[in-house]
C-alpha cells in the first residue's frame, strides 16, 4: 500500500503502518530528523503537473486553503 501524506502525519503512519510504503510531499524542505523505514519525503508542488504516476491507495491532504487555484484540477489529478 502507498499512502502520500503531509509531514506532519508521514512518520505517524509510518509507525503505525510497517507493512505501508508512506510518502510526505511538501514545498518546504523541512522534514523530521528521524523517520521510520518505510517513510519517505519529496519536495513538489501539488499544483503543478504530477510526474509521480503510482497509484495509489489513499491521499491525505490538509490546510490547503489559498493554496489551490482551480479545486476541480486537484482532484482531477486525485482521483487519475
Amino acid at each position: 500500500m502507498h499512502i502520500p501524506l503531509t509531514k506532519a502525519h508521514t512518520s505517524d503512519v509510518a509507525e503505525k503502518y510497517p507493512e505501508t510504503q508512506v510518502k510526505g510531499i511538501d514545498v518546504s524542505p523541512i522534514f523530521p530528523t528521524w523517520i521510520p523505514p518505510n517513510a519517505n519525503f519529496e519536495i513538489d508542488d501539488y499544483n503543478l503537473e504530477w510526474l509521480d504516476m503510482e497509484k495509489y491507495d489513499m491521499i491525505h491532504l490538509r490546510e490547503l486553503l489559498g493554496t489551490v487555484p482551480h479545486w476541480p484540477d486537484l482532484y482531477q489529478k486525485v482521483y487519475q
